[in-house]
């Protein structure tokens, strides 16, 4: 099931921690712990492979006592969330299989609903949908300074 247009988000079935490694042999799980936000386990302990690099690129950072990746403490969960939909879509769209428990999947549906692509562009990135349209000035206009 997609969570968000184009970002496959399925159900891991945990609610408190991320499935361990290999979860239905997914290489990514996100999963929120009530303590922690949401968290992400990979598949190994590479911390400079790829799906350690686009996490670490959405901004998670890992935690080597507890063998998560975790996200900064202050961040909103929607914004969590957000950050695992698109971490989720780029792995997804590099062959990576991407796993999320039930809350995360929820959050995940009930943002894709509020920030529908428009039917020009079913295929528009998350980061397109939310981004506000600012029309380019032709080339021939002065530029404003």
């Amino acid at each position: 099931m997609s969570a968000l247009p184009g970002t496959p988000l399925n159900d891991a079935r945990s609610t408190d921690t991320p499935p361990g490694p290999g979860h239905e042999s997914a290489d990514v799980a996100f999963a929120r712990d009530r303590a922690l936000g949401l968290v992400a386990a990979t598949s190994d302990d590479d911390s400079t492979g790829l799906p350690a690099t686009v996490l670490r690129h959405f901004g998670f950072a890992l935690d080597p006592d507890k063998g998560i990746w975790r996200l900064p403490a202050r961040m909103l969960w929607v914004d969590q969330v957000l950050a695992a939909a698109q971490a989720s879509t780029l792995l997804t769209g590099l062959g990576h299989t991407v796993v999320a428990d039930e809350e995360t999947r929820t959050t995940a549906l009930a943002l894709a609903a509020q920030h529908a692509p428009p039917a020009r562009s079913p295929g528009a990135t998350l980061a397109q949908m939310s981004a506000p349209h600012t029309p380019v000035p032709p080339a021939s206009a002065p530029l404003r300074r």
